[in-house]
């Protein structure tokens, strides 16, 4: 007998069976559709789906696998690209945006090789590379920063000519563009060495 037959009748007060029954099969029908409902909405097995999980984490694999060999290629390609193109003449204007900057300038010779290395070790330059008369100097950390003062930079003194002390200032690794800081670099380097 349903719970509800045990209630008192709002007429006699006492238990009965008979005014409830409708009310009591209109509930159980309420509760028997709400059952059906939640057995619908139960998520599947998750043995079927399995395959379903598995097939999307292949395809998110492939993606992340084709943007990796994306980056790594556009970062290759920017990289060769940089160390292929010739260094621009410095000029006398500085650029507001320089794609892959990098530049060579001629000063007048110093009295002596000691005065290009005290400026470049007050610049924090290093000594790395003597070969045939040309000269490397480098500062900073590939993964320093973006900035000049600490990201790796190559300045390179080649063999002097007519009085003059060419050099070329570059990234180490790769600069896809900047806002004028390496002009100003090899410009105030220029003057130093000039006024050394």
């Amino acid at each position: 007998m349903p719970l509800l037959g045990f209630l008192p009748t709002p007429q006699t007060g006492k238990t009965g069976c008979a005014p409830h029954c409708l009310l009591n099969r209109c509930l159980i029908n309420i509760l028997d559709a709400q059952a059906h409902h939640y057995a619908a909405c139960r998520p599947p097995d998750a043995r079927k789906l399995a395959p379903v999980y598995a097939a999307l984490c292949k395809n998110l694999e492939s993606e992340i696998m084709e943007i990796v060999i994306t980056v790594v290629a556009v970062l290759a390609a920017t990289t060769i690209l940089y160390k292929v193109l010739p260094h621009r003449n410095l000029g006398q204007e500085k650029p507001i945006f320089a794609l892959f900057p990098k530049y060579k300038n001629e000063v007048p010779k110093p009295k002596s090789d000691y005065r290009v290395e005290e400026v470049m070790s007050s610049l924090g330059f290093e000594k790395k590379k003597d070969q045939g008369g040309s000269i490397k100097y480098s500062r900073g950390s590939i993964a320093g920063d973006i900035s000049i003062e600490l990201m790796k930079i190559n300045v390179t003194f080649s063999p002097r000519s007519n009085g003059n002390l060419p050099y070329t200032v570059e990234a180490a690794w790769v600069v896809a563009f900047d806002t004028g800081d390496h002009w100003d670099f090899t410009k105030q380097l220029g003057d130093k060495i000039e006024n050394a």
